[in-house]
């Protein structure tokens, strides 16, 4: 904070951050845990490119018009912050130690790649699609019917009302957001009631080595920061969520409320769980009130 302050708000901030004004060495190539540092012939070509496109304007007779998804749970910024964890953690003992740990911020105001204001950033004619009914995101978001009949709309000059999920005003929700955190060295799975399941998965491709996610919870989001598993959910469903341990330490769930704007409206918190290649878990969530969350925790995996 001496450095940069409560928050990275600026490019100059965003700048020093990336370049390591602070001092930091830059982490080894298997650290993903702690920040990066930049190298200055790098950040200046993509200075360079981002001189060349912020000074680029359209021809005049060429009209631009911004589509932009909204309603899928988007990462638009990192909170780090000082943790105190369990550097040796057995029945009783813990040692603590404090480490600096991060977590996505996450919004609604996005298509979960990119968020509203980016896809907007140009001075054109701009329209908005509501993707938190479809199935659509970022990757194929030019497949929806409505982006095609909107596209081809556009081009032939066809002064029909807007398509199905398409607007000139940005959509507003008040739909709440379940946030779950899971900090230790245990896997998490989560199923809600018609079976769907949200996170890691082996990756159909053999020949690959990056590990698959599936997320066909409808609305869900997973992020895996390090040792940190982040799950976001729609508020308002019943969820079973399954952890299994990778080695021996301790774990500690966390879960939260959200509003629509971020705001913590009811949380509840498992801390410092002993775990092991062994244990196993099922939490039970009803998100109309946390304070019913229930754990079971088998500590050698004998069911």
């Amino acid at each position: 904070r001496s450095v940069y302050g409560d928050m990275i708000d600026s490019f100059s901030k965003m700048k020093d951050f990336l370049l390591g004004i602070d001092g930091r060495n830059e982490p080894n190539n298997a650290d993903t845990t702690d920040a990066n540092v930049l190298k200055q012939d790098l950040f200046d070509l993509a200075s360079n490119n981002h001189g060349i496109l912020d000074s680029w304007e359209p021809p005049a007779n060429i009209k631009v018009i911004q589509l932009a998804g909204w309603g899928v749970k988007t990462t638009s910024g990192i909170k780090y912050f000082g943790k105190d964890i369990c550097a040796v953690g057995f029945q009783q003992t813990c040692i603590k130690t404090t480490i600096l740990d991060r977590q996505p911020i996450i919004t609604e105001d996005g298509d979960d790649t990119v968020v509203v204001p980016s896809a907007l950033a140009m001075d054109a004619d701009n329209y908005y699609l509501n993707l938190k009914t479809l199935k659509q995101k970022h990757a194929d978001i030019l497949e929806a019917t409505s982006t095609i009949e909107f596209i081809t709309n556009s081009l032939l000059h066809i002064s029909n009302s807007l398509p199905l999920y398409i607007t000139t005003d940005e959509p507003t929700s008040t739909d709440k957001m379940l946030e779950l955190a899971l900090h230790s060295p245990v896997s998490i799975d989560i199923y809600d009631s018609e079976g769907n399941h949200t996170g890691l998965i082996k990756n159909p491709n053999p020949d690959s080595d990056l590990q698959a996610i599936e997320e066909n919870i409808p609305g869900s989001r997973y992020l895996d920061f390090g040792e940190g598993k982040y799950v976001f959910l729609d508020e308002g469903a019943h969820y079973t969520i399954k952890l299994q341990g990778l080695d021996t330490g301790t774990f500690t769930l966390e879960t939260k409320v959200l509003s629509s704007g971020g705001k913590t409206l009811d949380e509840s918190n498992f801390a410092n769980i002993p775990t092991s290649p062994d244990m196993q878990a099922d939490v039970l969530i009803a998100t109309t009130t946390l304070s019913s969350t229930t754990i079971a925790v088998d500590t050698n995996s004998d069911g």
